[in-house]
């Protein structure tokens, strides 16, 4: 078969595609992409990804920490953190020490350069908040957070 050959009863017009338009997963999906979207406009020169920006969110706001709890701060599972804290580490923006408490742990904190970055970039998130829930009102910026965190809770 070739390319200009037509698979019988396939669908040519974009227009004929089924699409369930309040599937819960799919709106998701596509909340996500705009608000990746807005942040790629918003940080196109900073070459930072969400992830990497709410890893020095938490560690501006809650000071050094250990892995697992950085993990937490950002829902990544632990070994998908110290990837993050590497490529960090690799930038020069955190530094890792052993944790004199516990030398089995590892503790990440900002390095003057992770944290003058992170209070030069922190209010460009809020920016990408501001753009995202634009279309909403402050009634229902409210509400969807709060449906949000109830999703997320996985409680009812």
């Amino acid at each position: 078969m070739n390319r200009r050959t037509s698979i019988k009863g396939a669908v040519h017009n974009p227009e004929q595609v089924l699409v369930t338009a309040d599937n819960p997963s799919r709106l998701i999906r596509r909340a996500l992409i705009l608000s990746n979207k807005i942040h790629g406009e918003i940080f196109k020169s900073e070459d930072i990804t969400p992830v990497q920006l709410a890893a020095l969110s938490v560690l501006e706001e809650q000071g050094p920490c250990t892995k697992q709890v950085l993990g937490l701060g950002i829902d990544m599972e632990l070994g998908n953190v110290n990837g993050l804290v590497k490529r960090l580490a690799e930038r020069e923006l955190v530094r890792e020490e052993i944790d004199p408490l516990d030398r089995r742990n590892r503790v990440v904190s900002l390095t003057g350069k992770g944290l003058a970055l992170a209070v030069r970039l922190l209010p460009l998130a809020r920016k990408v908040e501001e753009a995202f829930l634009a279309p909403l009102s402050e009634p229902e910026r409210v509400e969807f957070r709060s449906l949000l965190a109830k999703l997320g809770s996985g409680s009812t």
